[in-house]
């Protein structure tokens, strides 16, 4: 895991704008996740950096940010792809496409990463991202263990979803 102090955020939110973050870390493992968390709870997580505008000059809570990190995607040869929170939309896609993989390519042009899609069950051409997902692996922040949710478990709705009602 990587930690930075004082890091400049300009690079990591799409508008460019600038503002520093006091303590910045950039988990790359479930691990460090745990780790994390273990230590606090009160974090800002950002992801990509896509629809969010830091309006402060300095942040002094300390940031989780998923941008250039934890982001594999790979085919696991059975059941799709394998892909870490951190994973861009348009990487997945193209991934996918590799693979001769249907169902993703309408998300190849949404500014998000992949933990953010399945957050807010991001969307395109009448397409959302519950129609390819099949479960996640999440961090429950109540026992701070590493669980699995099927898709219907869920609650995937038009731009909701479990996550945003259980944090």
């Amino acid at each position: 895991m990587k930690q930075f102090e004082d890091l400049d955020l300009t690079m990591y939110n799409s508008y460019r704008l600038h503002a520093v973050g006091k303590t910045v870390f950039f988990p790359e493992s479930e691990e460090d996740l745990v780790e994390l968390y273990r230590q606090s709870t009160d974090y800002i997580l950002l992801g990509s950096g896509h629809n969010i505008i830091l309006a402060n000059p300095y942040y002094e809570k300390p940031m989780i940010i998923f941008n250039g990190n934890y982001n594999a995607v790979q085919w696991d040869g059975e059941d799709g792809l394998e892909v870490e929170a951190g994973a861009m939309m348009h990487d997945v896609a193209q991934v996918a496409l590799d693979y001769a993989l249907s169902g993703v390519e309408v998300f190849y042009d949404i500014p998000s990463s992949l933990g953010g899609a399945v957050v807010m069950n991001a969307g395109a051409g009448g397409e959302e991202v519950k129609d390819g997902v099949v479960k996640v692996r999440y961090l429950d922040l109540q026992d701070l263990q590493i669980k699995e949710i099927v898709k219907e478990g869920m609650s995937l709705e038009c731009r909701n979803s479990f996550f945003q009602r259980s944090t």
